[in-house]
């Protein structure tokens, strides 16, 4: 029996003047898996030969270019007393009126009364809308380095329903710290349109559940692969001879031990990835992957080294024919363990590599909309 597996790689990269395009580079794989079967070792957990190929499989796997998704997200954090709330509200209004150029002492008298009935509004939303999860509708599309995000937030105690309109837009549009960069926010109730400061929205990609973590990813690479190209047209392809050597002693760049072993709860289908520096007495990164597809991540564990408790952990079922989880929870910890946030998401329907317009990116506020610029001098 032959066993196929289809790796995409980046094309374009060159070595001693050979081109390693896609066909050559996932061929090499397919030899090196297809062998590795034959002379599969297993030793106190190192990786053997097939499933170095299929760690390779899964850090190489192409990315999309482009997502199209729609979700539902349930947020659960920690109840705040009052006075952190009121305190976080009065922070977080100050800086937007820092952001207009005011200061709490040059505010005239209206104005302070304002302020003093927003922070009190914001202080008993928040306190009420506490006692429930905070559930939202988005829509995520993100094409390169442009990210559009449609929310909408059902009030405390409500139900989300499938048509209710979006109530937000954030956007950012172009390369963080390039010139054209700009981001911007609609506020649809109020009819307002923001265009804000050069940091940008924070970039929330769910594609991230349908791949090995970035920073594995990456880590592996460059233990298992050799570095082609400069600058930034740089990549990494797999190298037969750094493979075996790391099927020989499971090492990653950094010195970290990587261990594999059937997952206990489904030793027929799933293995148990274990990585951690030796150093360490305890903690590291575990993750429960489907056997034949390592970037099938059903299980995903950071644990803090001194006490082995987790700082980080999602958990993925329900993997549609594109491999992308339809139920992701998402949970964070402090470093004492105690819960900090708590996140479900449902997919609805995800869309990977389709065509976005670079239109719904750009600042077009819908007539009627008051415009404001509220970036900062700098």
């Amino acid at each position: 029996m032959i066993l196929y597996i289809k790796v995409t790689f980046l094309s374009g990269a060159k070595s001693k003047g050979i081109t390693m395009n896609k066909f050559k580079i996932t061929r090499l794989l397919f030899v090196l898996f297809a062998f590795s079967l034959t002379y599969a070792q297993v030793n106190n957990g190192l990786p053997t030969e097939e499933q170095v190929a299929k760690l390779a499989a899964a850090a190489w796997k192409e990315r999309p270019q482009s997502i199209d998704v729609i979700l539902y997200l349930e947020i659960t954090t920690p109840t705040k007393p009052v006075e952190q709330i009121r305190s976080e509200v009065e922070k977080f209004v100050d800086e937007d009126y820092e952001r207009m150029g005011l200061t709490k002492e040059s505010l005239k008298t209206y104005e302070k009364e304002r302020r003093k009935k927003t922070i009190e509004i914001n202080v008993n939303w928040r306190v009420r809308r506490q006692q429930f999860p905070r559930l939202i509708k988005k829509r995520i599309r993100i094409s390169g380095h442009n990210q559009r995000t449609d929310s909408v937030i059902a009030e405390p105690g409500k139900q989300l329903g499938s048509n209710m309109p979006f109530e937000d837009t954030y956007v950012n549009f172009g390369k963080r710290d390039s010139e054209n960069f700009y981001s911007f926010h609609y506020a649809h109730k109020i009819k307002s349109a923001n265009i804000e400061d050069k940091s940008g929205w924070a970039k929330r990609d769910p594609a991230q559940f349908a791949y090995l973590p970035t920073g594995i990813s990456l880590r592996l690479k460059s233990t298992i692969g050799i570095k082609v190209g400069e600058g930034i047209s740089a990549a990494f392809i797999p190298d037969p001879n750094r493979m075996q050597d790391f099927a020989e002693k499971g090492i990653l760049v950094g010195g970290l031990r990587l261990a594999v072993e059937p997952d206990p709860n489904s030793p027929d289908s799933r293995d148990r990835i274990e990585i951690k520096d030796p150093n360490w007495a305890s903690g590291g990164i575990v993750l429960i992957c489907d056997r034949n597809d390592y970037s099938r991540i059903y299980y995903f564990e950071y644990c803090v080294p001194e006490s082995n408790d987790p700082l980080y952990t999602t958990e993925c079922s329900n993997f549609d024919s594109q491999g992308f989880p339809r139920n992701i929870t998402e949970t964070k910890y402090d470093r004492r363990g105690n819960l900090k946030e708590k996140s479900v998401y449902t997919i609805l329907e995800v869309h990977l590599n389709t065509s976005i317009p670079d239109e719904l990116f750009r600042f077009q506020p819908p007539p009627g909309y008051k415009v404001k610029d509220i970036r900062s001098e700098k």
